[in-house]
């Protein structure tokens, strides 16, 4: 006779861990496609970046203030990449969705995530 025994708190446990690593993964990954896409220069702020198009670095600190948070909630995993609560706080959130002064955009966190949703998908399969 053979005896076949399911662990299933211990696999559910391991694959939770996969799952939290991989996203981890996916969202740090992600903050790097985002600061590249953000690094092109505008010290003098005489050659902002047009309506529409990734805003350009003048400090530094908006590129600073990009973080990642992966949780799992309700059985859910949920990463996050956006700007952390501080300095680039106050306009971060109006370049991606209203724009600041012209009240166009300068999304640069949904252009990243749609750039590399095939990529994105691959890390997850």
């Amino acid at each position: 006779m053979v005896q076949l025994k399911w662990h299933a708190k211990r696999f559910t446990g391991e694959l939770n861990t996969h799952i939290m690593r991989t996203m981890s993964k996916i969202v740090l990954f992600l903050e790097a496609q985002v600061k590249v896409l953000i690094s092109r220069g505008n010290i003098t702020g005489s050659d902002p970046s047009k309506p529409g198009e990734p805003p350009k670095v003048r400090t530094g600190t908006l590129r600073s203030n990009i973080s990642t948070q992966v949780e799992m909630n309700k059985g859910q995993v949920i990463g996050f990449i956006g700007v952390r609560r501080g300095l680039a706080d106050s306009y971060a959130n109006l370049l991606e969705e209203k724009g600041i002064r012209d009240g166009t955009k300068r999304p640069y966190l949904r252009p990243t995530v749609l750039k590399n949703r095939v990529r994105i998908l691959n890390m997850l399969g």
